[in-house]
């Protein structure tokens, strides 16, 4: 028994049908041609997935970086400008802690 393939011939010696089968499952895989060619297809399209990617996880993670810094140092500026805090601005002032429990608060000299 004789089958094309391609520009050669599959000769069986045995014709039985498990031998049809493995044959015919073995033509009809892609070629390495096809296979190298999927393959830059696949490598290509990663690269510029990698190329637009990156950059934008670049500057977001930039980004996020700077709004922590802004979001520290409005917090420890907000710490300051507190009652009796370094930057309240005010000079010979006692506090009075609510509910009138504990001595008097001296400010910040």
């Amino acid at each position: 028994m004789t089958q094309p393939s391609g520009p050669f011939r599959v000769v069986f010696t045995q014709a039985g049908t498990g031998a049809h089968r493995a044959v015919r499952f073995a033509s009809d895989q892609p070629s390495w041609l096809v296979r190298a060619a999927a393959w830059a297809v696949m490598l290509a399209i990663g690269l510029v997935a990698f190329v637009v990617v990156l950059p934008i996880l670049i500057l977001a993670f930039a980004l996020f970086a700077v709004l922590a810094l802004v979001g520290w140092v409005r917090f420890k500026l907000a710490g300051a400008r507190s009652p009796n805090g370094p930057l309240d601005g005010r000079r010979n002032v006692r506090v009075v802690r609510p509910g009138g429990g504990g001595p008097p608060v001296d400010s910040h000299p």
